[in-house]
Formats: structure tokens, sequence, C-alpha cells
């Protein structure tokens, strides 16, 4: 199942309220669903990594860097909507 944009932008956000709520799990499950239909968008990657970083789970954040930088560079998205 594929969410419409506006639905992607609500989960986004709620990822995001999350991840500054301190609700990493939460936050974690919501990029990773993002994902699976934006995996050429570097910023999900980044709070992907970013969100795993805060969970202490260091190998997996770096790999999560390091896939939102081979996806910049390939010219994904950087940025996935204006909040």
């Amino acid at each position: 199942m594929r969410l419409s944009e506006e639905e992607q932008k609500t989960c986004f956000k709620k990822g995001i309220n999350y991840l500054d709520q301190g609700k990493y799990e939460e936050a974690l499950k919501i990029f990773g669903v993002l994902l699976m239909g934006e995996s050429k968008n570097a910023s999900l990657h980044y709070y992907k990594g970013n969100t795993l970083h805060k969970l202490k789970r260091y190998e997996e954040a770096l790999e999560s860097f390091k896939v939102a930088i081979r996806v910049q560079a390939m010219g994904g998205s950087i940025l996935l909507w204006p909040c």
C-alpha cells in the first residue's frame, strides 16, 4: 500500500514529533514505513540514522547516514517537505 503525499507529510511530521519528544522507537517505526515507499529520499535515511543514534544503535545509524549520502550523491531528494 502506497501512502498519498498528504499521508506521507502527516507521517513525517509525526516521526519528527516523536523524535523531538524522545519517543525514539515510535519515530523509528514511522521512518521505516516511509522508507518503504521513499527509499530514494536522503532526508528519511538521515532521520532514521539520527533516531538510531539516539537509541545508541551506532552501527545501524552509521549505515543509515552512509545511505543518505549515497542517495543524495545519486540525485535523490534531500528534503522531504517543508515543515
